[in-house]
């Protein structure tokens, strides 16, 4: 099977790409059954990078990955700038501090490994884009580099299916474990391709079995894993085996899991792109709108304050050599936009109505609205317009949007940003409220759970949608402490043989806005990884199973990620 497909990095301009070694396309079959998988990540993110390297280093481990770039936020979805906590938490009356960004600091007794990704990704040059959004901004290809090395030091173990997107899923006579998967990889024909391709124009061929002019496809049919995780960016798995999950806002107060809410009501998502500056005047890339997009509307961008200079070292993934200032922006400086009055598509949610996605199951093609996935496209290439057309006097005309950086042909990622999907329920209808994660300066942590699998901290951060009616218990603050990822979590209560990771967690809608980032996800990720390898080295069937012997598993993740918070020399919990 690994001969099949490998990883392999090679230059072009600024990139490195993942390319794949296929065997010609007339001498692949249209099926082929795929039994050595002992573990079987369904994926396309961060968590799902995590969870793939963590299993690896154990057990057969086989991952799916929708896109040629592994690493989700990392990569794909063009985030490559890490999201930290920045914030405290101030006991009003005591005014005792927890400073949750000096506790983050130190992010390498949080996750060895994730640290080390970081420290490659960079080349020994700490946030060599010189960013202020974060501590860590370097190119999608620098993650990609880092990534890879660590790929390829599992590939004893680990088999990535570059390409691949699940079209269904079998489940057994119980209907509670999943025991077959479709998935359809594509491989690209020798057509031309087209000068300007937009992933709302290919995500439906990406989802046919049947070859369309630009893609050969072969039917893979996964069977014989022992477990499964749904890590996805569109929760695939959950939809195809009628697994309970949430999605959008729920109407009471966090954590009920009943689905009374508005189910097309979440937070806004984004296409990223980049975008260089250069010394001189540049004619612009003339990247066209999407076909069938809606107009767009150059009011609703703005910079709320902020300079253009400052807008662009945000997210600056590159910065001159020779740059001084942070704020300071110099010809050669490359910058990520993802910006929330700019290019955040805040008026039609991705995913559409649980009924709605429930009729696409026969013909499954992700279970999104197209519609949605259109207007973010013409939203970010008309705010990359209105962005070059606004620049001051001595920058006007010397921005221009670079595909080469997120190796497309429009320069957008290869695929959007979201800061929600559907979420599971877990096990005894289980998930993380934001009453675990939140309190005063007194608690110092959140809720310390006997079955916690990794550490996280970040504030409840919403992108709110336009016409949503949010109800009022999400316009609250809420003091967000260092906190604890339970493995209950990484469980859905109807299928026993499925693990789910990052954004696909078993949480509420408040408490997913605190756990969606870059760290989480991974940490999260590696969690799910290690109980589904000590689950096939046992013998363990269900996670209620892997809940039971909860301890044992806690040993095997603490190799990857700690499970006590380190706070002002003091071990929360004091145990671990």
């Amino acid at each position: 099977m690994k001969s099949r497909q490998h990883l392999h990095i090679t230059s072009l301009l600024l990139l490195l790409l993942f390319l794949i070694s296929s065997p010609p396309v007339e001498s692949l079959t249209l099926q082929e059954s795929m039994t050595d998988c002992e573990v079987l990540i369904i994926g396309g993110t961060t968590a799902a990078l995590g969870a793939a390297l963590a299993s690896a280093s154990s057990v057969k481990t086989c991952l799916t990955e929708p896109t040629d770039w592994v690493g989700g936020q990392l990569t794909a979805e063009g985030l490559p700038a890490i999201d930290f906590a920045w914030h405290k938490v101030i006991d009003p009356v005591t005014l005792k501090v927890v400073d949750v960004a000096s506790i983050n600091l130190n992010l390498a007794n949080r996750n060895p490994l994730f640290t080390k990704i970081l420290q490659t990704a960079e080349a020994g040059v700490q946030n060599p884009g010189k960013c202020w959004v974060s501590r860590v901004c370097t190119t999608p290809i620098a993650m990609m580099q880092a990534i890879e090395q660590e790929v390829a030091a599992k590939a004893e173990n680990l088999t990535v299916f570059l390409n691949t997107v699940p079209k269904s899923v079998q489940l057994d006579t119980t209907g509670r474990n999943i025991i077959g998967v479709e998935v359809i990889q594509r491989t690209k024909t020798n057509t031309p391709p087209k000068n300007f391709t937009f992933l709302s124009e290919e995500i439906d061929d990406w989802y046919s079995r049947e070859n369309s002019q630009q893609y050969n496809k072969q039917v893979l049919n996964f069977s014989g894993f022992k477990f499964i995780a749904d890590m996805t960016s569109f929760g695939d798995l959950m939809v195809l085996s009628n697994a309970s999950y949430l999605q959008g806002i729920a109407e009471e107060f966090d954590g009920d899991v009943s689905g009374k809410g508005n189910d097309t009501c979440g937070q806004s998502f984004t296409f990223d792109f980049a975008e260089t500056l250069y010394a001189n005047e540049t004619e612009d890339i003339p990247v066209p709108n999407p076909p069938n997009s809606p107009p767009i509307n150059s009011s609703w961008f703005k910079h709320d304050g902020y300079t253009w200079q400052e807008v662009v070292t945000y997210r600056r993934v590159q910065a001159a050599a020779d740059e001084g200032s942070m704020f300071v922006v110099k010809a050669g400086d490359i910058t990520v936009e993802n910006w929330g009055q700019g290019n955040d598509q805040k008026w039609i949610y991705l995913f559409p109505t649980k009924q709605d996605t429930q009729a696409q199951i026969p013909d499954w093609k992700g279970g999104i609205n197209k519609d949605a996935l259109i207007m973010a496209e013409a939203l970010a290439v008309e705010y990359h317009r209105w962005f070059r057309n606004n620049a001051p006097a001595d920058w006007a005309n010397r921005n221009v949007i670079s595909p080469v950086v997120m190796n497309t042909t429009t320069g957008l990622a290869k695929m959007p940003y979201l800061r929600d999907t559907r979420r599971s329920i877990g096990i005894n209808d289980f998930l993380v409220t934001v009453k675990n994660i939140s309190g005063t300066a007194e608690q110092v942590v959140g809720t310390i759970f006997e079955d916690r699998v990794g550490l996280g901290a970040y504030d409840v951060d919403i992108h709110g949608q336009q016409g949503c009616n949010y109800p009022a218990y999400m316009k609250n603050h809420y003091d967000i402490l260092p906190y604890y990822i339970p493995f209950r979590a990484l469980t859905n209560r109807d299928i026993d043989n499925m693990l789910v990771a990052g954004k696909t967690m078993a949480t509420s809608f408040l408490a997913n806005a605190a756990f969606r980032l870059h760290p989480e996800e991974f940490t999260s990720g590696q969690a799910a990884g290690a109980a589904m390898a000590f689950a096939v080295e046992n013998g363990i069937s269900t996670s209620t199973g892997i809940y039971e012997r909860i301890k044992e598993v806690q040993e095997i993740v603490k190799k990857f990620t700690p499970l006590s918070w380190t706070i002002n020399g003091t071990l929360y919990p004091p145990s671990q």
